[in-house]
């Protein structure tokens, strides 16, 4: 891909890190040990090798620390971490007013309609005043899995 203009750029975060205590971790893995033992004892091996291995890459994930990356707006689109999302592929973004920096992106994809990208250390104006200029704003309600995903501390 051509290096594009870029109309505004920050550094985020790859994702919101959330210490977890060590009660956290006993809890997974009591959790992930008592899963596995129902799995074979009804015999269900490739169901309790799979809570093995999520297991220990949730507890692996969960404890590594994130790096930082760039995102950026290009004429053409965003693009950030994950890949180039173009202008054609978002209907709208929302930026919630008050203290949550998060800029809603919501896209035609079938999976993960909504994109979340952190605005930390960039001014919330600047970002909505780019992407005004290609795509409308309007409210989206944040994802029900990021809701249950923040309960759960992950």
């Amino acid at each position: 891909m051509e290096t594009e203009e870029k109309l505004l750029s920050w550094e985020v975060d790859e994702y919101d890190h959330r210490h977890k205590s060590n009660d956290w971790y006993w809890a997974l893995g009591l959790i992930i040990l008592c899963i596995t033992i129902a799995s074979i004892i009804y015999k269900n091996y490739l169901f309790a090798f799979l809570m093995l291995v999520g297991g220990a890459l949730l507890g692996y994930y969960a404890k590594r620390l994130p790096g930082r990356v760039e995102i950026s707006i290009t004429p053409k689109g965003l693009d950030t971490h994950d890949g180039f999302i173009s202008f054609d592929q978002i209907t709208h973004f929302y930026i919630p007013p008050g203290l949550e920096n998060k800029l809603y992106l919501h896209t035609k994809r079938n999976l993960m309609q909504v994109v979340i990208v952190s605005l930390e250390n960039i001014d919330h104006d600047k970002v909505r005043d780019t992407l005004e200029q290609f795509i409308k704003e309007k409210e989206i309600e944040e994802p029900f899995v990021s809701v249950i995903s923040k309960m759960l501390g992950l």
